[in-house]
């Protein structure tokens, strides 16, 4: 199936990487930059984004309407929680659950993926590939490793006292 939306996180070697894998001339589809898969916030200037403006002047055929503020106000000198890191990354599966297109490519980093897929209790793995060789589903991302995924809500009734609901992420071949 033709991808229908690429998704990336805010920082520039993401928007590089997904425009390397999927141009923006291959087809007619949506680029929609959001914060939710930017890498762990803090510590590291790599962490840290170019303004708003210098994005939309760099990558012209992104949206950028998804980025609150011109300045990287998410980025401090003191490493982000590692558990809030997991629970934005949780809200943005969250986000891409609301989109109405049924094939999504997001590129985002190891350790945002990491943490979300391994320590949010609410994100589900699944391993539905029929060969499984190579790494588990935990395994973390190398780089520009691509890896195929249904996401959806888990349909049992075990859910949160809270409301908020479970997200399987079922890994299936490519």
């Amino acid at each position: 199936q033709p991808i229908e939306l690429v998704v990336s996180s805010s920082l520039s070697r993401a928007l590089e990487t997904a425009d390397h894998i999927h141009p923006p001339s291959h087809a007619a589809h949506s680029r929609v930059c959001v914060e939710h898969f930017r890498e762990v916030n803090g510590d590291m200037l790599n962490a840290k984004r170019r303004t708003k403006s210098e994005l939309m002047h760099s990558f012209p055929s992104w949206n950028f309407d998804e980025l609150e503020h011109e300045e990287d106000s998410l980025w401090t000198p003191v490493m982000e929680d590692l558990d809030a890191a997991a629970e934005r990354g949780y809200v943005g599966l969250q986000w891409l659950m609301k989109r109405p297109e049924a094939n999504i490519m997001l590129v985002s980093h190891g350790g945002i993926l990491r943490y979300m897929m391994n320590q949010h209790p609410l994100v589900v793995l699944r391993d539905e590939r029929t060969k499984k060789v190579g790494k588990t589903v935990e395994s973390r991302f190398d780089n520009c490793e691509i890896r195929r995924y249904r996401i959806g809500w888990d349909d049992s009734n075990d859910q949160c006292t809270d409301g908020r609901r479970r997200i399987v992420l079922a890994q299936v071949d490519d």
